[in-house]
């Protein structure tokens, strides 16, 4: 029902009790305050089923909700595909925790102006690149001082490579498939966070600000489940979970396109050049003969990844 496990719901319980987020209320008890938010979130549920599903007022439910209708102006907030949704930029540690995540952009905002707002900001919510190291970035972003994106024109995407008997035929490939094994930690985040949460994947009816909460709301209880869980078990309980519920629906919210129609130009030729280097170690690596060298060649971009 809420879509998480005993352990990890507890411990949430606990978190929030011991620091004051909620409070006990005359007519609900803060474990029930805490299950009516997950339950709605995790199903995507309307406020006329929550109130008939645990017996309160819509009232007392929409204290929790704050249920409006939806937004008027979705011209800003089209996608490139047409659908309403919003733009978020996040970044994950090589545990699929999220480490950075800023929402509340128009569907209709292109990634890299959104990267330029993160890295600008002031406070915690600034996007800090730690020092020696660079973030992995698709197309939809430049080349610049922290952040390094693949080849263009170049084979990319895991399923091309998986659908090809064909190794890498020059450095340019190579270093695309190593950038996307390791960038494709943040799909699998998102897929952990979108599976779990099914509001995500649904045109919202809450007010515009309580949608942008919702998405922090559900990286926060992500980054919390996997402290208690493993990934390998967060992919296993997801992936028995979308067994047994069928397909699902369109996602409502965007965390960045990556084909090539959304190229930008690269800031200078610092970072291309310092991108070649990377690819000639590991092209130079792969054309050995030693069995290791694949390892060793991946080591090279994982050691500065972020």
């Amino acid at each position: 029902m809420l879509r998480l496990s005993k352990k990890a719901f507890y411990s949430l319980r606990r978190l929030i009790e011991d620091r004051g987020f909620l409070s006990h209320s005359k007519s609900v008890q803060v474990e029930e305050q805490l299950v009516i938010f997950l339950h709605t979130i995790a199903h995507n549920v309307k406020n006329r089923m929550i109130k008939n599903n645990f017996g309160h007022s819509s009232e007392t439910i929409s204290r929790y909700f704050n249920k409006r209708v939806p937004i008027e102006n979705h011209c800003r907030f089209r996608d490139r595909k047409g659908n309403i949704s919003q733009n978020i930029l996040a970044a994950c540690d090589h545990d699929t925790r999220f480490t950075n995540i800023l929402s509340g952009w128009e569907g209709s905002t292109v990634d890299s102006r959104i990267l330029d707002e993160a890295i600008h900001r002031h406070g915690k919510t600034k996007l800090v690149v730690p020092l020696g190291k660079y973030y992995l970035v698709d197309v939809g972003f430049a080349n610049k001082k922290g952040f390094l994106r693949p080849y263009c024109n170049v084979w990319y995407h895991l399923k091309e490579w998986k659908n090809s008997n064909l190794s890498s035929a020059d450095k340019k490939e190579l270093f695309n498939l190593r950038h996307i094994k390791l960038r494709s930690i943040i799909e699998r985040a998102f897929g952990l966070l979108k599976s779990r949460f099914k509001i995500l994947k649904s045109r919202s009816e809450f007010p515009y600000k309580t949608q942008v909460k919702i998405v922090l709301a559900c990286v926060l209880l992500h980054n919390h489940i996997l402290t208690q869980n493993s990934v390998e078990e967060e992919e296993e309980w997801v992936a028995q979970d979308a067994r047994n519920a069928g397909p699902s629906s369109n996602g409502q919210f965007s965390q960045g396109e990556t084909d090539e129609e959304n190229e930008v130009e690269d800031d200078g030729d610092t970072v291309d050049q310092f991108r070649d280097e990377i690819a000639d170690m590991m092209w130079a690596a792969w054309m050995t003969v030693d069995m290791n060298a694949e390892d060793i060649a991946e080591d090279s971009l994982d050691e500065y990844s972020d």
